[in-house]
């Protein structure tokens, strides 16, 4: 996802939205809840962020052929180094 989203943490408009959230409803459509990647580290941890990196780029043309980041996996690297940077420090 590429679109700009508020980030449900800090609520400023982030253009590099990471999924931290998925709600499904019993009626009507869902919702999902997105992120900056500074403060994905607030609902996933880094282990979840390398996986959905690495699950993504199986998956995304772009990424498995050309070997470089897409502007998901870009999102998705950057909170995956933010959430391990804050493992770190505690």
């Amino acid at each position: 996802m590429s679109s700009a989203q508020p980030c449900i943490h800090c609520h400023q408009v982030t253009g590099r939205p990471v999924m931290v959230a998925s709600v499904e409803q019993n009626s009507g459509a869902g919702w999902a809840g997105y992120a900056c990647p500074p403060c994905a580290r607030h609902y996933r941890t880094a282990g979840d962020l390398a996986a959905a990196l690495a699950g993504h780029r199986q998956v995304c043309s772009h990424c498995h052929l050309t070997g470089a980041d897409c502007p998901t996996a870009a999102a998705l690297r950057e909170a995956h180094e933010h959430a391990a940077a804050a493992g770190a420090e505690r």
